[in-house]
């Protein structure tokens, strides 16, 4: 890659922007462990395995508390300014959350 690297010296526009495509990619490889050897790589393994199951909890836990999320609105006027296909959005999303909790006498939009 130092190869690579030597040869893009140039000047123009287009000589710099394939330096910074190098360098870009040459990051890349470097944040993804390349080079990393035995108990480095392994330790560099455990920790990318370990975010990813974070990253994975943190989602669903977004997920969890997204889908218990709810908001009653009783003044109709603070609507008045919602399209009317938010209007009937939320009131699907609505009926659909009654009829999972088993209320199947409920309407339809």
């Amino acid at each position: 890659l130092s190869v690579i690297e030597k040869e893009i010296a140039g000047e123009s526009f287009e000589d710099l922007q394939k330096q910074r495509a190098v360098e870009q990619s040459l990051r890349s490889m470097k944040l993804g462990g390349v080079g990393l050897e035995g108990e480095q790589k392994e330790r560099f393994n455990e920790m990318r395995l370990r975010l990813a199951e974070l990253s994975t909890s943190f989602g669903n836990h977004v997920l969890d508390a997204t889908k218990k999320f709810a908001l009653t609105i009783e003044d109709p006027a603070k609507l008045e300014a919602v399209p009317s296909s938010a209007k009937a959005m939320w009131a699907n999303s609505h009926l659909m959350h009654l009829k999972s909790e088993g209320k199947e006498d409920v309407g339809e939009v």
